[in-house]
């Protein structure tokens, strides 16, 4: 394994010391996901959130990460139950607003220009349009610095029945693009 400061590899780049902040927009493009929940008297909200990753095969798992000032981070602690919902590439403008307004100020799918989809086996919808998503019960909850890490048991899997190219994040200030999805 090389270091960084000392002599690289053919073809690989010597790299520098840099932020953590840095490191993760050099990553980037990552897949957008819209997480929703609700309150325990069924008010639904949805948030966006870069933070997801795939956790385990089987049982299947997923996990989000979502900051502990966050609304979501609330009720998924009241209502264990989340819908993970990844947006086909023009829904971008929705997904912008989800990310950058709180649920605790009032109702986000209309604004967003989300239409609800109920869940079969979950109380929070999914959300219409999407090119995936995802019904999970909360199985754990890991707090990892300001961000609570969200671990999903996936209870029923959904995909469009035309496929549709995914939203990605682009770059800080919810830079979106999309990526084609492979053939089925």
């Amino acid at each position: 394994m090389w270091q960084a400061g000392t002599e690289s590899a053919k073809g690989v780049s010597e790299v520098k010391e840099a932020s953590f902040g840095e490191a993760c927009v050099a990553i980037y493009p990552e897949r957008v996901a819209l997480v929703t929940s609700v309150t325990r008297d069924e008010k639904a909200n949805v948030m966006t959130v870069g933070w997801y990753s795939h956790a385990s095969g089987e049982p299947p798992m997923v996990t989000v990460a979502i900051s502990r000032r966050a609304w979501t981070n609330e009720l998924l602690r009241r209502v264990p139950e989340m819908g993970v919902c990844f947006p086909a590439a023009d829904m971008g403008e929705g997904a912008r607003y989800a990310g950058t307004h709180s649920g605790r100020e009032g109702d986000k799918f209309g604004p967003a220009g989300f239409t609800r989809v109920a869940s079969r086996r979950i109380r929070p919808p999914l959300i219409e349009g999407c090119a995936a998503a995802l019904e999970c019960r909360v199985a754990k909850m890991v707090e990892a610095g300001d961000h609570t890490i969200f671990v999903g048991e996936v209870l029923a899997s959904y995909v469009r029945d035309e496929p549709a190219p995914v939203l990605l994040t682009v770059g800080r200030g919810y830079k979106f693009s999309h990526f084609e999805e492979p053939e089925r």
